[in-house]
């Protein structure tokens, strides 16, 4: 059952696009590249195409007149990245970064708007996904003001292993790495502050951290503090 909150660390994030979505896709555009800390593109860029993840990473960030960086979302193989601005027209509203070596398929705006146009079922999911989206976007603000820095530190991990986290031993274990850095720029706290939590949560048998691998290993303990 899950939680009041409307981001409860059970609800799982709809992906953008389908299997057959996917498929119909990748036959799309071109491939191309990116190196580890490429920029795919920045805040303010014309958004005249969309990026489908085939391998890799993306962080996607906002950052602050006064230079503070927030990261919105991870993205991994099978998301797509950058539908927003190709979808109203609009400049792009974020950065994306390559945080690994990452390959996908550049499709032009013209070619997702055709297939979309043709399509209503696919049109009606990505809708779906992009209400998700906002909704999660304007709890993780929410939730920075609002809530302690412990509260809110345990929401960025909630989030992450909804989307990352694997069986391991009798709790779980994100497939992806995160620094203490990144979890702060996920949470709004400084590296000194995650460090602090974290530290102690791995003394209380709550989370693993090595080497920017993370284990949840009391989920429950992990919910309580996060005040869901």
């Amino acid at each position: 059952m899950h939680s009041a909150d409307p981001h409860s660390p059970d609800d799982k994030e709809p992906s953008v696009i389908s299997g057959f979505l996917l498929a119909e896709l990748s036959t799309k555009g071109r491939q191309k590249t990116f190196e580890k800390g490429e920029t795919l593109f920045l805040e303010g860029d014309p958004g005249n195409f969309v990026v489908l993840l085939e391998e890799g990473l993306v962080e996607i960030s906002v950052t602050s007149l006064v230079g503070r960086k927030s990261i919105l979302a991870h993205c991994s193989p099978g998301e797509v990245i950058g539908e927003i601005s190709v979808l109203d027209g609009q400049p792009r509203s974020a950065d994306a970064v390559a945080l690994r070596k990452t390959t996908g398929r550049i499709i032009r705006q013209s070619e997702v708007l055709a297939y979309l146009a043709s399509n209503p079922k696919a049109t009606q999911e990505v809708i779906v996904a992009l209400c998700f989206r906002v909704r999660n976007a304007s709890g993780m603000f929410a939730s920075q003001a609002l809530t302690s820095a412990p509260a809110r530190l345990a929401r960025c991990l909630l989030r992450l292993d909804s989307k990352w986290g694997q069986p391991h031993g009798a709790g779980t274990r994100l497939s992806e790495e995160f620094s203490q850095s990144e979890l702060g720029e996920f949470s709004g706290l400084a590296r000194e502050n995650v460090n602090r939590h974290i530290r102690r949560w791995c003394t209380d048998g709550i989370v693993a951290f090595d080497n920017c691998l993370i284990d949840i290993l009391d989920r429950d303990k992990l919910i309580e503090i996060a005040e869901l």
